[in-house]
């Protein structure tokens, strides 16, 4: 879970028909270059799209896929 003072991006997998997700690598970063990645990457998708067309967003992004809690732990 993100503080104040860091903000943890998980990043797992999700296997067709299983509820768990597996964490495969954490990176913990302040709320302010959390934030510029975000922006650089927002600039980098519109660039992207602008050049390829619109990214598709497939249903399984449309849903909670509960990324919280520790390495440790997996979430339905």
């Amino acid at each position: 879970m993100s503080s104040e003072a860091e903000f943890i991006l998980d990043f797992g997998r999700v296997m067709p028909a299983k509820a768990n997700v597996t964490v495969l690598a954490r990176i913990i970063t302040s709320p302010q270059h959390a934030k510029s990645f975000m922006l650089a990457l927002s600039k980098n998708i519109e660039a992207y799209e602008n050049k390829h067309g619109e990214i598709s967003v497939g249903s399984q992004a449309k849903h909670h896929l509960g990324f919280q809690g520790n390495q440790n732990e997996t979430s339905d």
